[in-house]
């Protein structure tokens, strides 16, 4: 929730792709609270080795395609997670 009321806060529509990183100060606020979901685990929530991997690497994907994690991040969690199979 808290990214949505930053993309509304900064006039990025909500009804198809987005690319946050021609706007930096934006992709640091949402790579924040990302790390900070990922910090404390949801109630209730699966934990990773409770997870697929595709289920991982799908979440991964939607990390990437919002511009939350960079392009290497991305290949470094991929490589992880693939390793874990």
């Amino acid at each position: 929730m808290e990214i949505l009321q930053l993309l509304k806060a900064n006039g990025i529509p909500l009804n198809g792709m987005m690319d946050v990183r021609s706007k930096p100060e934006l992709r640091q606020q949402i790579q924040s609270v990302v790390r900070r979901a990922a910090a404390r685990p949801a109630a209730g929530a699966a934990s990773p080795s409770e997870r697929s991997a595709a289920q991982r690497l799908e979440e991964l994907e939607a990390l990437r395609t919002t511009g939350a994690i960079t392009d290497d991040e991305y290949a470094a969690k991929r490589r992880q997670i693939i390793s874990e199979i």
